[in-house]
């Protein structure tokens, strides 16, 4: 029987924890507007303030922390070519994006990596002129200095995905079942 190249199937891809240091907002998102594609990461922080309501994000962020559940998707910033055949449970590829000098783009859950960013960088909201943002205390301060993200070797691993999560979407909540919930 033929191997079917279906994304998701049979293609683990690795979940590893990484300093938020080493995490960069994606330039290339769609989500942003045409003129902010490929501006630097302090443009695109300010983009991402002004424009797509981090503050939501901030206040539950900043009284839980982050939530394990919702990893970053990223890529290498730069994969050696010697890597990009290898297999991504092997030594070298687990060796590589496990090493302290590699960094990554963020494909999904730039709003997540913005807001946290934000949080833990009292000169970025200064930078940005936050008059009024939530405060952290050292517990959840370490907890977003290392954020929990799912590797991908390249970028156009990830289109299915990314297409699946946003145009088709995941379904909201209508108001009566967020208020069971609260219940």
């Amino acid at each position: 029987m033929p191997k079917l190249n279906i994304a998701g199937l049979s293609r683990k891809h690795p979940q590893i924890d990484v300093s938020i240091t080493r995490l960069h907002l994606d330039s290339e998102n769609p989500r942003l507007p045409e003129e902010t594609q490929g501006k630097s990461e302090a443009e695109l922080l300010d983009v991402l303030y002004r424009n797509f309501y981090l503050d939501e994000l901030a206040e539950s962020m900043a009284q839980n922390g982050y939530f394990d559940e919702e990893p970053l998707v990223g890529v290498p910033r730069r994969l050696p070519k010697h890597l990009a055949k290898a297999e991504l449970s092997s030594n070298d590829f687990r060796s590589y994006i496990e090493d302290e000098s590699t960094e990554f783009v963020v494909v999904e859950g730039n709003r997540r990596l913005a807001t946290a960013k934000l949080l833990v960088d009292a000169g970025a909201q200064e930078k940005l002129r936050i008059r009024h943002w939530p405060s952290v205390s050292a517990a959840v301060a370490g907890d977003l200095s290392v954020l929990p993200v799912i590797v991908y070797k390249i970028r156009d691993e990830v289109t299915p995905y990314l297409g699946v999560r946003h145009i088709v979407g995941i379904q909201k909540w209508d108001s009566y079942a967020k208020a069971r919930y609260v219940a």
